[in-house]
């Protein structure tokens, strides 16, 4: 044993052999090292490769760079301050290291390691080796940060000044010539030796920082391992086996995917289409256009598709996703969507692509679905494996490719990786949909985001629904797509109704994160200067100099050379008008309509703005229509019944060449905003309570989303024409001339504020008094600019209230965004900035919970608990209906499969029965619901219970509560 060998770095007990092990720090310093080079060889995208490599002058340069510091990064282990921790479990460990001078004073208390910790001890390590290359002080933290922050939090300034004056805790001249001799077999092996020198002078961009320290942690995380790298008795002093062949079987033990390759796709878009999404029918001009324009456009790069709802955004999106990876270097791609119900639905859809995409690789690849009720999604657990993958694809055996795809072309193989299955490692997997909350998170000061930051630059990113997130998540929005430029990430958006201020400021963020790191464009001014089109015909490609007022729709932006382009697309012939009609608000008016409506059968949807109003529709369409099922939809439901009534949408409403849809003749369903995005569902009618104009189109997107026969002729006759009946008002009549905007009710001013509901509420009262309609495509960009523009709306009459409307609109706004700036991630700053005190003052952890979704979410702060019902007999049991486990007693000391079924039965409280005294009173009564054996378990570990009699409302800090399978959870006011 030599000194370095003697410096323990871990310490385990192995079940297996019923024996504590160990492992010097030298040894997992060279499996890191190992481990980061393979990834860089076989995982890490090529785009990234270049960027890290960039001021280094090579690629191999940027690998020996990464491997280096990989292997450095635990050096701060060499030192008292951490080999203490082993005086009371392993003293013998200690002994070993003093008899080479390597010495922990006997009065220090183990707590003492807490005041420096080893992340920063090591960055101080590795900025003295610097600077005996030559560095100068200032300039080491570009490298040295990355390794003071390989546990997730790059140290502070302050930090590491305050660490660096505990020279006792740092070691003397023994410690510090073992941190140089380990930092020195570093670069020996990574034969930078004589290079660092060279180097000294370079500037490395903050996004080749960050990419490095993902790969570090992943590199370190792999290596801890003892699966894959396994520790060795106390009575060791060495690995036996040879570091090639131990490395070897660790990746081989790993079986981490190998990064897709994708394949210049051949054939235009009608080829594609056909083979992509078997899908016998021409290409619509959206989709033409969307691969022309990933074939042309200027990288990296930013594609905006506005389309109207229905118009094949999402095959135009992941086809010119194809293109950008193969042009790009990337290696995946993520789809992140609003809501936990639009990432189910698009999961299938994502999957059934992946069947039919091509990979050069010839290698199986990761999908991850990303939302916190994944596991209750049938396809994601259909393609789990511990490790193995399930293939989604064909092989080389097959005689064609389903769709009409060449023979024996290898396509992707994606199955549900075990290790990037687990916490915080979803991101690193080939391609993933997600909640919109997963990008967010790359915009939040959170630990490990470094991370989340490699896993995501590594893959096309689509953004669907742009539209939909609010001024709160925009602020978070723009600043993950400006650190998405910065990674040179192409980035497509997609929305069917999208002001020009917000398309704007979407472009200038992800383009500022362009120019971050690099020299000035020949023509300044991708903020100042927008293309816009002056063309005769829709095949025109078009470039004027000022920024446009208004836009052409449907319409593609895009950046060519220096300016950003915009591209007018032909219309697809599916165009149609909607009638406009206000309806009062009351339910007997709906009720009697409805009648009317639906005399000869029908699909009706009925979306209501709150979860209240919702549940009292739908009790009262189910005693007016007793023959007639009436579905009710929205997230107060526990996650068994949200993933079930989600599968019912698709099921009974889908498109009309869904094989396996079972529409019914007649059925209503009434939900809540869950319905009104990327969902494809069909309805014969729409009512809906007023809502911002942007919105409402979106819901209109529901109701004759299909063609169903010549004229519409498979829908019930009365029916045939495409009706929106707008409700939620007060009275319609009191937004006459002579007097202001009409009232809409409480809880849609709670939800949307009065502002935008007022001048929507214009647009519906101008269509519907002169009994028109609004014609779509063709209005949309009308329509919303006028809701969303400056210009005045509606009679003069309004005036006041409106202005008055504008102002506190502006108030709160000001106020969120000031509340979302708290732990906003800082802008891209210039090469040779470091990413010291990158995350102070961050939240901590950012998970997939309620806690980190309230983090980029603007809502009010909902409690979730577990949902238990008591019986007549005293015993607790799961709520009943449609899930395994149903109706069962609920265990006490539950394990796996049985704990994810009980945190399935979670169920959010509405924010108002949480806040002040009674919120405090709600928690203390819940807490009383404590099972011991829960607390053991990392899935139910702090989890609230509530448990609720059956038979009638259960009273809980004067509210009574009940949850029915059909209805969701009811809260009320006690009396």
């Amino acid at each position: 044993m030599d000194v370095l060998h003697s410096v323990w770095g871990k310490t385990d007990f192995d079940r297996q052999v019923n024996e504590p092990r160990w492992l010097p720090v030298a040894q997992h310093l060279v499996d890191s090292e190992a481990t980061a080079a393979y990834l860089w060889d076989h995982w890490l995208t090529p785009h990234l490769r270049a960027l890290v490599a960039e001021p280094f002058g090579s690629i191999d340069h940027g690998r020996s760079v990464a491997a280096f510091l990989a292997g450095v990064h635990d050096v701060g282990k060499c030192t008292p301050a951490f080999a203490i921790q082993a005086r009371k479990s392993h003293p013998e460990l200690l002994t070993t290291m003093a008899q080479f001078g390597l010495r922990v004073p006997a009065q220090w208390p183990p707590a003492i390691s807490r005041e420096v910790r080893h992340g920063p001890a090591g960055q101080i390590a590795l900025d003295a080796w610097l600077i005996e290359q030559g560095w100068s002080s200032t300039d080491t933290t570009q490298v040295s940060t990355v390794i003071g922050g390989h546990h997730g939090f790059p140290p502070a300034t302050t930090e590491i000044i305050a660490a660096s004056r505990r020279r006792e805790l740092l070691g003397g001249p023994a410690w510090q010539a073992a941190q140089r001799e380990l930092i020195d077999g570093a670069a020996h092996r990574t034969e930078t030796t004589d290079l660092w020198t060279a180097w000294r002078d370079v500037q490395i961009s903050q996004p080749a920082q960050v990419i490095l320290s993902g790969l570090v942690i992943m590199a370190d995380w792999v290596a801890s391992n003892a699966e894959f790298f396994p520790l060795i008795g106390l009575d060791q002093t060495a690995i036996t086996v040879p570091t090639p062949v131990r490395v070897s079987q660790a990746h081989d033990r790993l079986a981490l995917p190998a990064a897709w390759k994708p394949r210049r796709s051949a054939g235009d878009a009608n080829a594609l289409l056909r083979q992509r999404f078997v899908i016998d029918a021409a290409a619509r001009p959206v989709q033409h256009e969307a691969v022309a324009a990933a074939q042309r456009m200027r990288l990296p790069g930013l594609l905006v598709i506005e389309a109207a709802m229905g118009e094949g955004k999402t095959e135009a999106a992941l086809l010119a996703a194809e293109v950008l990876a193969e042009r790009s270097g990337c290696s995946g791609v993520m789809v992140a969507l609003p809501t936990q119900a639009t990432s189910d639905a698009m999961f299938a859809r994502v999957t059934s692509w992946l069947e039919r995409v091509p990979d050069a690789g010839l290698g199986a690849h990761s999908l991850h679905l990303g939302h916190g009720k994944a596991w209750l999604n049938p396809d994601f657990l259909a393609l789990f494996r511990a490790g193995r993958p399930a293939s989604v694809g064909i092989d080389e055996s097959d005689d064609a490719a389903p769709g009409g795809g060449p023979a024996h072309e290898t396509c992707v193989q994606a199955y549900v990786d075990s290790w990037t299955r687990g916490r915080k490692k979803g991101c690193l997997a080939d391609f993933e949909v997600a909640t919109i909350d997963q990008l967010l998170f790359t915009a939040l000061k959170a630990r490990h985001l470094a991370l989340r930051h490699l896993g995501v630059a590594r893959k096309v990113v689509i953004i669907d629904e742009v539209h939909a997130y609010d001024v709160y998540m925009s602020v978070y929005l723009r600043r993950a797509l400006e650190w998405l430029g910065a990674y040179r990430v192409p980035v497509i958006l997609l929305s069917a109704t999208f002001p020009t201020a917000r398309r704007r400021e979407l472009c200038e963020a992800y383009q500022c994160g362009v120019d971050s790191h690099q020299a000035p464009l020949p023509t300044r001014g991708w903020r100042d200067r927008v293309a816009a089109p002056v063309a005769t015909s829709a095949a025109d490609t078009v470039v004027v100099q000022s920024i446009p007022s208004s836009l052409p729709y449907p319409v593609l932006t895009f950046p060519v050379d220096d300016a950003w382009h915009h591209q007018p697309v032909a219309a697809s012939g599916r165009s149609g008008h909607v009638r406009i009609q206000t309806l009062d608000d009351d339910l007997d008016s709906l009720v009697a309509e409805l009648h009317d409506r639906l005399r000869e059968g029908g699909c009706v949807l009925v979306v209501r703005n709150t979860v209240d109003r919702a549940q009292l529709t739908a009790r009262a369409l189910r005693e007016a229509f007793p023959d007639t099922r009436v579905h009710l939809v929205h997230a107060r439901f526990i996650g068994h019944h949200r993933a079930r009534n989600d599968a019912l949408l698709r099921e009974l409403f889908g498109p009309p060449d869904d094989t396996s849809c079972r529409r019914p003749e007649k059925a209503i369903v009434v939900g809540t905003q869950v319905v009104e995005q990327s969902l494809d569902i069909d309805f014969d009618l729409l009512v809906t309570d007023l809502a911002p104009i942007d919105l409402m189109l979106q819901r209109i997107g529901r109701v004759h989303r299909h063609q169903r026969g010549e004229g519409q002729s498979r829908r019930p006759e009365p029916l045939r024409e495409a009706v929106c009946m707008v409700t939620g008002v007060e009275d319609w009549r009191a937004g006459s001339e002579s007097s202001g905007p009409p009232k809409p009710v409480a809880g849609s001013m709670r939800v949307y504020g009065r502002h935008l509901l007022y001048r929507s509420a214009a647009l519906v009262l101008e269509a519907s008094e002169c009994g028109g309609a609004w014609q779509l495509p063709d209005d949309i960009p009308r329509l919303v600019e006028d809701v969303y523009g400056e210009q005045p709306i509606g009679p003069a009459s309004w005036q006041r209230d409106l202005e008055d409307a504008a102002h506190g609109q502006r108030r709160r706004d000001a106020e969120r965004l000031g509340r979302a700036e708290t732990f906003r991630l800082g802008e891209v700053r210039s090469p040779g900035a470091s990413l010291a005190g990158w995350l102070n003052g961050s939240v901590g952890e950012a998970d997939d919970d309620a806690r980190g979704r309230a983090q980029v979410r603007d809502g009010d702060d909902s409690l979730e608990v577990i949902l238990l019902r008591r019986g007549e007999d005293g015993v607790l049991r799961l709520p009943d209906g449609g899930f395994r486990h149903a109706n069962e007693e609920a265990p006490l000391d539950p394990g796996r499969p049985l704990s994810r079924t009980l945190a399935g039965c979670a169920v959010r409280v509405p924010a108002w029965a949480t806040k002040g005294e009674r919120g405090v009173q709600l928690i203390t009564e819940l807490e009383q619901n404590y099972f011991e054996p829960w607390q053991r378990d990392p899935t139910l570990r702090g989890q609230l219970v509530m448990v609720l009699d059956e038979g009638a409302p259960t009273r809980l800090a004067g509210l009574d509560i009940s949850y029915d399978g059909s209805d969701g959870l009811e809260v009320h006011r006690g009396d």
